[in-house]
């Protein structure tokens, strides 16, 4: 397995637990504005800190084990991570547009309030997060297209 699969499986592991546990703490609580409450905004903060140390450490592991193993890095790789970053990123862009229409038509029928700066933060998180996840399912979709088309031969 190349150290680009294990990143993907790592940030298909780390970032959707991310984001399946947000989802269900904001749907428990009822609210997707999570700086309205202390208690939430702290559960949110933390279990964001949890995602992001887990993944420092993920990238640690795999890039100690890359070169120890003295894997090489062919242009298949390059040619498979420069696609990927290129289907994530129009990918995060949606994702970017509609987390931040979504929130501002929340803003717009609350009246009595003023936009908050963790506006910017929350689309920020769910940006990243996006285009985390594309990109770790488009190298695995690659890698495994190109495992079958090789044990066909």
């Amino acid at each position: 397995m190349s150290p680009n699969q294990k990143m993907a499986w790592g940030n298909v592991v780390v970032w959707g637990s991310y984001l399946v546990v947000l989802i269900i703490v904001l749907a428990v609580n009822g609210t997707i504005l999570f700086w309205q409450e202390d208690s939430l905004k702290t559960a949110v903060f933390t279990i964001t800190g949890v995602a992001v140390a887990a993944f420092i450490i993920m990238m640690l592991f795999v890039w100690i084990g890359a070169s120890r193993a003295r894997v090489a890095i062919d242009e298949r790789d390059h040619k498979i991570m420069n696609r990927a970053n290129a289907l994530a990123g129009p990918i995060a862009m949606t994702a970017l547009a509609l987390t931040s229409l979504v929130l501002g038509l929340v803003y717009i029928e609350d009246k009595n309030s003023v936009m908050s700066p963790y506006f910017l933060i929350y689309v920020t998180m769910i940006n990243v997060v996006v285009y985390w996840l594309a990109q770790a399912i488009y190298v695995l979709v690659a890698y495994r297209r190109i495992r079958i088309i090789f044990n066909s031969d």
